[in-house]
Order: C-alpha cells, then structure tokens, then sequence
C-alpha cells in the first residue's frame, strides 16, 4: 500500500466535497498532483483500493467504486474484494 502526500490531499480533497463529483474528476485530481509520477488511471483505481483498507475516506471510496462501475459496468478488479460492501456484484473488469 503506497499511500503518498500527493494522494493524500487528493482524497482529502474529495472526501470534503458535496457535489456529484465522477471517477474522470478524481483522475484528473490525481493526474494533476502527481504530475510526472501519474502513469495512467489505474495510480487512481489504486489509491481507492489503499484508502479502503486503511480505513480513510469512506465516502470518496463509495462514490469513485460506484461511478466507476455505472461507467464501465464492471467491477476493477482492485475493487472485487470490497465492492459488495456497496452493494455491487459483478465480474472484474478485462
């Protein structure tokens, strides 16, 4: 688990919103903090899957596996182990 400054603030940052933020918003947060060390959007998927099994952010955790899975209509596989805690059944993305 690999939870660093940058990824912090990011879920932070959505952890304290309102609105009806979506998984393209979180990417670009995490894509703009961690600039050059951003890859592709699984450094997000990843860092969702870390923020669950620490225990932090319970809701930007709900939220992005909920938008993710109505965009995609599956289930990353990051996210197989918790996904059902929301109510989410599915077959692993690929």
């Amino acid at each position: 688990m690999s939870l660093s400054r940058p990824k912090i603030a990011v879920l932070d940052q959505f952890e304290r919103r309102a609105d009806e933020w979506n998984c393209a918003e979180f990417d670009r947060a995490m894509k703009a903090s961690l600039g050059d060390r951003y890859v592709n959007r699984e450094a997000a998927t990843y860092a969702i899957a870390d923020a669950h099994e620490v225990g932090r952010w319970p809701r930007t955790v709900e939220r992005y596996v909920r938008a993710n899975h109505r965009a995609s209509g599956t289930v990353a596989g990051a996210f197989l182990p918790f996904a059902h805690q929301f109510g989410i059944e599915g077959e692993a993305e690929g």
